[in-house]
This record gives C-alpha cells, sequence and structure tokens, in this order.
C-alpha cells in the first residue's frame, strides 16, 4: 500500500469537506468526524445512500416526513424510496463535478506517461462509518476479485475525508495472501493507493468517537482494461455493488511534479510490470 497527500506541494488544494456535509445535510457548524451527532430529524428522497446505510447499522430510526411509524415502508423498499432522487440532486452534482476534477488532477498524473490515459470508476462508492457502534460492521474481509474476477488491472484509491485509525479505518495486506493486516493512519487530504483486486482488506466496528467519512474508486490504464471481461462479469452476476459506469480520463498537463509524485509513478510503474511479467511466463 501507498500514501500519498494530494494536496501538498500543489497550487490546486481540492477539499470535500464542504461537499460531503451538503450530502449528508449537515449544520454548517457541523464537522465531518462528528456527523453520528447529527442525524438527520426526517429523511427525504435524496438522502445520501452510504448515510442511509450508516444511520441504519447504528441503530436510529429515523422516519420521513409525515410518516406513520405504524405502516412505514421496510427493508429495500424503504431504502429505495429514501434514495430514490439522490443521483440526480444539486449537491451530488456538485460532489461529481468536484470528484472528476480531482480525478484528472490529483490522480491521472500519478500514473507513468505510457498509461496516460485511464479509465476510472464513476462515481465512486461513498462511505459514511458513523462511531459509537461496537459490534456492527457493513464489513468483511474480501478482496475485489470476488467481484470482477478479471479486472486485473485496477488499483484501488482509498481517500478519508476525516482522521482514520483503529476502529474506524480500513485493513489491508500488503502482499496477496500475505495477512498481515495493517489500519490505514491518515486525516483529509490523504489517500491510500493498494491492489485490493487481490489484496485482502476489511473494516471493523467503529467503537471510537470519530465516525468516518470517505470515498474510494478504482482505475486502470484504458489499453490494459479488460473489457471482453466486463460483459463476462455481468454474465456470471459479478457485479459490483453501487456500480455505474467507467469513464475515460487523459492526463494533459501535469502540475510540478514533486518527489512524491515520482515515488508514487514508480511504485504505480513496478506494479504493472510485476503484472506483464506475471502474465508473460504463465502465457
Amino acid at each position: 500500500m501507498t500514501s500519498f497527500s494530494y494536496n501538498a506541494n500543489t497550487s490546486h488544494p481540492i477539499d470535500f469537506t464542504s461537499s460531503f456535509s451538503s450530502l449528508l445535510k449537515l449544520p454548517p457548524s457541523a464537522p465531518l468526524h462528528e456527523a453520528h451527532k447529527h442525524p438527520p430529524v426526517s429523511l427525504s428522497t435524496s438522502t445520501c445512500p452510504a448515510h442511509y446505510d450508516g444511520l441504519l447499522l447504528a441503530g436510529h430510526k429515523v422516519l420521513f416526513e409525515g410518516e406513520d411509524p405504524e405502516h412505514k415502508l421496510k427493508g429495500h423498499k424503504r431504502r429505495g424510496h429514501a434514495i430514490s432522487t439522490f443521483g440526480t440532486s444539486p449537491s451530488f452534482q456538485t460532489f461529481l463535478d468536484l470528484f472528476t476534477e480531482f480525478v484528472t488532477l490529483k490522480i491521472a498524473p500519478l500514473f507513468p506517461e505510457e498509461h496516460a490515459e485511464l479509465v476510472f470508476q464513476y462515481p465512486p462508492t461513498l462511505r459514511v462509518q458513523l462511531a459509537n457502534c461496537p459490534g456492527r460492521t457493513a464489513g468483511r474481509l474480501h478482496s475485489d476479485s470476488e467481484y470482477s474476477p478479471l479486472q486485473t488491472h485496477e488499483i484501488n484509491f482509498w481517500v478519508p475525508l476525516t482522521d482514520v485509525a483503529d476502529t474506524n479505518t480500513l485493513y489491508v495486506e500488503s502482499e496477496p495472501g500475505k495477512g498481515d493486516y495493517a489500519p490505514v493512519v491518515m486525516g483529509n487530504g490523504d489517500m491510500a493507493i493498494f491492489w485490493g483486486h487481490k489484496c485482502r482488506h476489511y473494516i471493523v466496528p467503529n467503537a471510537g468517537s470519530v465516525t468516518r467519512v470517505s470515498f474510494d474508486l478504482r482505475i486502470c490504464p484504458r489499453a490494459l482494461r479488460n473489457y471482453a471481461a466486463e460483459k463476462e462479469d455481468s454474465r456470471r452476476g459479478h457485479r459490483r455493488p453501487n456500480f455505474q459506469e467507467w469513464r475515460v480520463v487523459k492526463r494533459e498537463k501535469d502540475e510540478p511534479v514533486t518527489d512524491e509524485i515520482r515515488e508514487v509513478r514508480k511504485r504505480i510503474e513496478l506494479h504493472y510490470q510485476h503484472l506483464k511479467y506475471n502474465c508473460d511466463i504463465h502465457n
């Protein structure tokens, strides 16, 4: 796993805090890490899916405005109604514009020149892991190959918008099958880069006092994308939760290349060289 501070030494800092606060409908003065202190008074049809799931996991029983507790929707129907207009809400569209800028300015420059054209998951997967939830987690130990077995060249970018450590973070093994799971420790302005397709990862119940808000995406060089596998994965029922589409981004102009960017590029380049070597010796 590699960590990278995407707002360090840059003329174009990107901060998702305000945008994500709007997604969660938090009071203007409420920090993201205290989202658990501000559950919504009532649900709307534009509720953030990640927030809804976090509230449910934390045991909050929030009703829609005017809803009769004795005759409320249940299960998937209730969730579907709660998030039905989220995808077209102005706050989500604002977030997606910022996210696309983030991929273009902060992620694309990390790839070597030979992989300047990339495909990325759009939209990213949003996560809200509310604090004070001992014994409850929506995560499990897995690798992404369980959802998309043939997309070996995908790399995961995991972006926390709050401080993460201990029980509100992600645990990742350093190499496939090694089992040396370690917590990701970082904060807003950082991102973790790892090979989630083969390296197993998981979360634990957030028993601490800090809510974790984050998003993540998968990305790979366009030339290495296995397009035939997409149809095969779909045919076999391997379809990621919240998956919508893949979009293309091409690096046109770099910001000043720092030593940190060069180091990440080198690691990504070595990663793909390693994959090509293993593929060549097995063909």
